[in-house]
């Protein structure tokens, strides 16, 4: 499920897990369990990825004829916000939107960096503007740019042996057949007013929708995540996109895809995540067995503002030291710790300490089993473990070695008591 919207920008976070469907439809598993759960294994396992929203609001970086168009992020809903049609649109955004060469190096070398395992990124949003070069399509890079963008950010995140996810909008504020007056509750520049174009074919967008999707999961190898966007409770499911048929098209082509339920870059917006919270939001999702999928917004040419470069190179510096408390591991079995977050994996259990005690005893209440020991990962240090009432306590250094977070890893015989 979704622990977020697409509102705030910059560098912004989203707690989720992916499973087989999605929120607008249902879609019969046909699978064994032992299959489903050789598909879903490394996104069990993968823990952190990085999301990128990018496209043609990029360039417009949160502006509109020279004014700010908001300081709360959204950027990507640029279109809807000041009630541009989509030819208004496109003459403004298109000069702005020059992604330099190269640019997809850097994301996947920087996602490397940060110790994400996977990367997200939009294939299209809701705008319409589709970032591979597509056949089916004249509002595309291909056609426009003639560049295929998507190609060029698939290539560089195989080089670094990231896993690669689409971002796809099945609504489309382009598309002169895409029938928005069928939603009360859909977003659209244009809603409320009638089709500038006259009466629309809902049938004739759904056929481009299939064709477009169609050339994503044909032709660009085996794509790891399927995320799409969005419905409505009015206007959803076979009826709105013909999402069962959707969902069977994709698997038939990307069998081990995962296909989840249900952000842009703005000059104004600086309300930038420190690298405290975003390490800790990752240690809290973790421990709670999610993926932390963080959301960057690269400029129209596609660099990445200095600000999300630091912070995932801070990220990236925690997980060198403490990455084996995040990556393979599941939930805690505490229901709540005073002091932090706990992961667990097979005979380990991770205690990440936020509050470090200043008395240099830790108390894990509720731990009952003996023969513990414990070891500090930034390291390697062994710690003394006594029992405690109730628990057991960890001594620990006077000086925790990380003040964001700090990893003691207790062996532990299982099962746990």
């Amino acid at each position: 499920m979704i622990a977020g919207r697409e509102h705030g920008v910059v560098l912004r976070s989203v707690a989720i897990a992916l499973v087989w469907g999605c929120g607008w439809c249902a879609f019969g598993a046909t699978e064994s369990a032992a299959d489903h759960d050789a598909r879903m294994k490394w996104w069990r396992e993968a823990r952190f990825g990085m999301f990128v929203h990018w496209g043609l609001y990029s360039g417009l970086a949160g502006a509109w004829d020279g004014k700010p168009v908001g300081t709360n992020g959204g950027m990507e809903w640029i279109e809807q916000r000041v009630k541009a049609d989509t030819d208004t649109y496109a003459k403004k955004a298109l000069p702005l939107f020059k992604p330099a060469q190269g640019f997809a190096d850097q994301w996947a070398a920087l996602a490397k960096a940060a110790g994400c395992r996977y990367v997200v990124f939009t294939t299209k949003h809701h705008d319409g503007f589709a970032l591979h070069d597509s056949q089916v399509s004249d509002f595309d890079a291909g056609s426009l740019l003639h560049r295929d963008l998507v190609r060029e950010i698939v290539t560089a995140l195989r080089a670094q042996g990231l896993r690669v996810g689409f971002y796809h909008s099945v609504i489309d504020w382009h598309h002169d057949q895409y029938a928005y007056a069928l939603s009360q509750q859909l977003p659209h520049p244009l809603f409320g007013q009638p089709y500038p174009n006259g009466t629309r074919d809902h049938a004739k967008y759904v056929d481009y929708l299939h064709g477009e999707v169609n050339e994503l999961v044909s032709n660009y190898g085996p794509i790891d995540i399927l995320w799409w966007d969005y419905s409505s409770q009015d206007f959803q499911g076979q009826q709105a996109w013909r999402a069962f048929d959707l969902m069977r098209e994709v698997r038939v082509k990307q069998p081990g895809v995962i296909m989840n339920t249900t952000w842009g870059y703005s000059a104004y917006d600086h309300a930038w995540k420190s690298d405290e919270t975003l390490i800790r939001d990752l240690i809290d999702i973790a421990s709670k067995g999610g993926n932390f999928l963080l959301n960057i917004g690269p400029k129209g040419d596609g660099s990445i503002p200095g600000e999300s470069v630091k912070a995932l190179h801070a990220i990236g510096a925690w997980m060198k030291v403490n990455g084996e408390s995040i990556y393979g591991t599941t939930a805690s079995p505490f229901e709540k710790l005073p002091w932090g977050r706990c992961t667990r994996k097979p005979g380990t259990l991770y205690l990440q300490v936020f509050d470090w005690p200043g008395d240099g005893r830790l108390v894990v209440q509720g731990l009952e089993n003996t023969g513990v020991s414990a070891r500090l990962l930034a390291t390697g240090a062994p710690l003394a473990v006594t029992p405690d009432t109730g628990g057991l306590t960890v001594v620990v250094p006077a000086n925790a070695p990380d003040p964001v977070c700090s990893v003691i890893a207790l062996t532990v015989k299982e099962p746990l008591k």
